[in-house]
């Protein structure tokens, strides 16, 4: 027997009708014990008089019923609350409740495997198994909660047709409804089912998932045999249709209107121009699926010698693919389009603009390359749906199982972090706004609580994501969905990326129950968030993969947030956390509470309550009256802190938001125009800000340097920190060293609350600045941050894409970065990018690496260019460095004016990722047997420093460790036999003069997220066995064995190890200083 609300609603109408219970003695009934078993006895005597369903009687329906009956008192009573709102105000309407959390079956098998069935051959209740209601719909259509319309079987009986969750991207009215539901359309419905309702005949045909309600052409398979009387005339002209539907930016009708077209339209021809038209509209729905789909067919057609398409179809046809691509989140092959396109027209402004906005996007992704507030200010008003123009970031986390949790899974950290580090940037997979907000609630079975109606929405935008896309099915379906839906299975934060993409669509099922369970249980509330005593108003709600596996609240390694705003009742924060499927908190603050006691706490607020607008009022009084009557008052406050101070455990946290308010009273009451006034009232002010989550450090000098930022009240928070500051401006908008204490932590928590730079901290806080008379500091803070990168590139000689000689490709190309100091003598510093053999560039150093490696080095720099796989393969990579380095050693070059800017014989070299492998294969020995390439003698010997950065030196124990990577090794190394001989931590040292006398600095980062220590101490274990300093038994330890903590034992004289100045992630280093600093300072 099916349990959900509506079958136990349709049992207990007939249970009251039979007992003579009216709708006033149901809602009685909840509170009447008699009444409530009269009615649960009558219930399930119901159910014998319903049609047979297949399932069994639940044991648990007396218990339902009384569940039920009380939700139905609820929703009563909130009715009769709006109706007597309304009443008063004149209003008309009522309160709406929506139910979320019953059982809402959805059909998982085919189409084409279902049986027709006719409305006489239904019955109430029963979900027809195996059989499919063909339709066509003969009124318009109607929508409140689900779209409403009359459509008649193939035998002409009518009925009421009720489809919930239908995805109608914003049409909800008015003849745009009713051309989505023209009169006549042809529907099919899987595995129907009547249910009991208020038409006038007593049912209705009810669909609740979107994947079971299809609209179908004439030329469907399952109409084969079907005869309608009065069919559609084919020689309609869809494409006009279509085309006006677009031109009025009505986009999902033109979508229906082409594919009308198309399901009529046999000419190739003109099924490209569908194809093509549709893809555009798809892509202003965000339909990327459809888009992708959609211009791949036209790419099909035009490379089969199709034409008669409109001018320049196949450059239309590849921009618009891009587009689709870079909306399903694989950037590289929107890249690869994007190039094609550049191939079709080098001219064309759209190709270029959508080409450099997809470098962006991956400058995004794999170095956390964000401009935040360039981004906070689109965000203003930003009216796409599809979300601001980011890419998705992860930063050295994973997803791990962690068995003690509810819900098995969390995030953790790679590397160690530190507070500002960026962990995650997502884009929604679907977002949804609440209903009218004041006139529709949603109530949670599961959970039996409030939900805000955008929840609800919610799973109707997941159904359309899922139709448009169905390889996002199982990655939605791999999330929790309480204890009735566990996980389908797991993912990796980068699933979305790397999901493979169909060329066809493939039906993915809606399954509606499991839809909204994990929209209650991961949601995260989206705009303007509002706490209120009983409920949650989030005004939207939006579904992120990878973030809906971040925890509540705990203590440990694991990455978590707090599920629950900080200023939420107990009401508020229980009824969060029971909609997110958890019975109990844990988190520290509960534990502090738990300890504190009720009685303590309701002593605490009330302290509060009663004192807090008392003395604040004293703060507002001017002065010498203000000054006397906070002085006067200043004891007794102190007297108040220390005994709201006592409610709390005397071990107990240091965040206490109680006391935030309280802090800054106190702060306020201090004599500011004295020394020792201002010193008292910034300890005060630090109380509030540790008490509002912060953490801060001091050292040997006065310096504080925040180590957590504030939970709550954070922009007050930063406030008070410029404040502090403020007390320490003399005359002349001079700032003392007590000022600057205070204002390098403002900055400071600027950057990590909100990645700020000098230059955007002073935006965002500008009119604060002037009003504390901070702005002269900040300014100069500001020019010499600028000027720092300025003057380094003004006095620079910069030569940039100088070709090797032979050259036979544009990335046989070298820059040149020139300070004025370079002469005949000086070594010249080149550098090797890294990206896979497959990705990145030298001009990606021109902004700011290159010439901080000037500034840090005083060196003249060359950046040197490769070709990439899939193109090529191993050695043509290191053999275009290596042509680089020919070119750099050979004679002198045309930039140089006539006189050598740099020592041919003495080179020293660095390179990331695989510039790294590229660097150590360049000084080392290969073994015997090595035949793929080789380093001229005197590129060799010219070598004096190594600095291999976060590299691979190993392939076999590479992908060991990540099997991921076989893809990328394999399209540069297509021999997986060569993977040992071409490992430069298999190989030897040279036993000339210069083999003994170079030089390394091995740098790996803690917090690189794709390259972990492993590599780096295969690299330095082999380099401790050949320049002796390994022990005998180290000797012979193969690369393939486990490593030690290398860096930790004796190395040799020639070695250094730095595991620790580049604190970043692995393409993130190439965007900060650390690297460049560091390296300079080696040299």
């Amino acid at each position: 027997m099916d349990t959900s609300f509506e079958r136990l609603t349709e049992a207990i109408k007939l249970a009251a009708d039979k007992l003579g219970f009216d709708d006033v003695a149901i809602r009685k009934a909840a509170d009447d014990p008699v009444a409530l078993a009269a009615l649960q006895a009558a219930t399930l005597s119901s159910f014998a008089t319903l049609a047979d369903t297949g399932i069994a009687t639940p044991r648990d329906v007396p218990d339902s019923v009384a569940e039920r009956v009380r939700v139905f008192k609820l929703a009563v009573d909130m009715r009769r609350r709006a109706l007597r709102t309304d009443k008063e105000s004149g209003k008309a309407g009522g309160l709406d409740l929506l139910i979320m959390g019953a059982d809402k079956f959805c059909s998982s098998r085919p189409l084409h495997e279902h049986k027709p069935i006719t409305f006489k051959d239904m019955q109430v209740t029963k979900t027809h198994k195996g059989r499919v209601l063909l339709l066509r719909i003969v009124s318009v259509p109607a929508f409140f909660v689900g779209i409403s319309f009359a459509a008649e079987d193939t035998h002409g009986r009518v009925e009421h047709i009720t489809v919930y969750n239908f995805p109608l991207h914003g049409i909800r009215t008015g003849p745009d409804l009713d051309a989505l539901f023209p009169l006549g359309t042809l529907c099919a419905i899987r595995e129907p089912s009547f249910k009991v309702g208020d038409t006038e005949n007593g049912h209705a045909v009810r669909c609740d998932s979107a994947s079971d309600f299809h609209f179908l052409e004439p030329d469907s398979p399952i109409l084969a045999d079907v005869r309608w009387a009065k069919p559609r005339p084919a020689s309609f002209d869809w494409r006009a249709l279509g085309n006006g539907y677009f031109a009025q930016r009505k986009d999902y009708l033109a979508v229906r209107a082409y594919s009308e077209g198309l399901a009529r339209c046999s000419s190739p021809e003109q099924r490209l121009v569908y194809y093509l038209n549709r893809a555009q509209a798809n892509l202003r729905l965000n339909n990327y699926g459809g888009a992708w789909r959609d211009t791949s067919a036209v790419l099909s057609f035009l490379k089969a010698g199709i034409s008669g398409g409109p001018p320049r179809a196949e450059l239309k046809a590849t921009i618009r693919r891009a587009r689709a691509l870079e909306g399903l989140r694989h950037l590289e092959r929107a890249h690869e389009e994007y190039n094609r396109a550049l191939e079709l027209d080098k001219e064309e402004p759209e190709v270029h603009s959508g080409q450099g906005f997809v470098e962006a996007l991956l400058s995004q992704r794999d170095a956390g390359d964000f401009d935040w507030a360039e981004l906070e200010k689109l965000a203003i008003g930003w009216p796409a749906p599809g979300g601001l123009p980011v890419a998705d970031y992860f930063g050295p986390i994973k997803i791990a199982r962690l068995e003690q949790r509810v819900r098995g899974r969390g995030i953790v950290a790679t590397h160690a972090m530190k507070a500002g580090d960026l962990i995650i940037v997502e884009k929604a997979l679907a977002t949804a706004a609440n209903l009218s907000v004041d006139r529709t609630l949603a109530y949670d079975l599961t959970s039996d609580t409030m939900a805000d109606t955008s929840r609800a929405e919610l799973v109707t935008a997941l159904a359309a994501r899922m139709m448009d896309d169905s390889s996002v099915a199982p990655l939605i379906y791999s999330l929790h969905g309480g204890p009735r839906f566990p996980p389908s299975g797991d993912f990796a934060t980068t699933a979305m990326r790397d999901r493979p993409l169909l060329p066809f669509a493939t039906q993915a099922t809606a399954d509606t129950s499991r839809l909204e369970a994990i929209s209650l249980v991961n949601a995260f509330p989206l705009g303007r968030f509002k706490v209120g005593y009983e409920g949650i108003d989030n005004y939207a709600s939006g579904l992120f993969l990878v973030a809906s596996m971040l925890n509540h609240s705990s203590p440990g390694d694991e990455i978590c947030i707090s599920y629950v705003p900080s200023a939420s009742s107990q009401t508020v924060a229980d009824n969060i956390l029971l909609q997110r499927a958890m019975t109990a908190c844990g988190c520290v603050m509960c534990e502090e509470m738990i300890k504190s006691g009720s009685d303590q706490i309701t002593l605490r607020h009330k302290l509060l309550d009663d004192n807090i607008p008392k003395y604040s009022k004293i703060i507002y009084k001017e002065g010498a009256a203000g000054l006397k009557s906070r002085r006067n008052n200043k004891p007794a406050l102190a007297k108040l802190v220390k005994r709201i101070g006592a409610t709390y455990p005397k071990d107990g946290i240091s965040f206490r938001p109680d006391l935030v308010m309280l802090y800054l009273i106190m702060s306020e009451y201090c004599d500011t125009t004295t020394g020792a006034g201002a010193a008292e009232s910034a300890a005060w002010s630090r109380k509030a800000l540790v008490a509002s989550g912060a953490t801060f450090v001091d050292n040997e000098v006065g310096e504080i340097t925040p180590t957590a930022a504030p939970i709550s009240q954070i922009g007050n928070m930063m406030v008070l920190l410029l404040r502090n500051a403020s007390m320490y401006v003399w005359d002349g908008g001079v700032l003392g060293h007590e000022g600057f204490a205070w204002l390098r932590p403002a900055r400071e928590m600027s950057r990590i609350l909100y990645g700020d730079t000098v230059a955007s901290f002073a935006e965002r806080f500008a009119s604060r600045l002037v009003l504390y008379g901070l702005d002269k500091a900040v300014r100069r803070w500001t020019k010499e941050e600028e000027g720092e990168s300025a003057a380094a590139m003004a006095e620079l000689t910069t030569h940039f894409d100088i070709p090797y000689a032979d050259a036979s490709s544009p990335r046989h190309a070298l820059d040149l970065y020139i300070p004025p100091s370079a002469s005949p003598s000086t070594p010249l510093f080149v550098w090797i990018h890294g990206g896979a053999w497959q990705e990145e560039c030298k001009e990606s150093f021109r902004a700011s690496f290159a010439p901080l490696l000037v500034k840090h080095t005083g060196l003249p720099v060359a950046c040197v260019e490769y070709r990439l796989s899939p193109h090529v393969s191993h050695p043509t990579h290191i053999l275009d460095v290596i042509a680089g380095f020919e070119t750099l050693t050979g004679p002198l070059l045309e930039c140089e004016g006539g006189q050598a800017k740099w020592d041919r014989k003495t080179l020293f070299i660095g390179g990331h990722s695989v510039g790294a492998w590229m660097t150590t294969t360049l000084v080392l020995r290969p073994p015997p047997g090595h035949n793929s390439f080789s380093v001229p003698t005197h590129i060799r010997t010219a070598i004096k420093r190594a600095i291999p950065v976060v590299g691979i030196y190993d392939h076999v124990s590479t992908l060991e460790e990540y099997p991921d990577y076989q893809e990328w090794v394999a399209a540069a190394f297509p021999d997986p036999s060569k993977y040992k001989t071409e490992s430069p931590a298999r190989w030897d040292k040279f036993d000339d003069e210069a083999g003994k006398n170079l030089r390394f600095l091995v740098i790996q980062s803690w917090e690189d997220e794709l390259v972990s220590p492993c590599q780096a101490r295969v690299l330095i274990r082999r380099l401790r066995q050949l320049y002796g300093s390994a022990s005998a038994e180290e000797m012979d330890i193969p690369a393939e064995a486990p490593v030690d903590e290398e860096e930790k034992k004796q190395l040799p004289s020639n070695v250094e190890v730095d595991f620790d100045s580049v604190g970043s992630t692995h393409m993130g280093m190439l965007d900060r200083e650390e690297l460049p600093r560091r390296i300079g300072q080696y040299l």
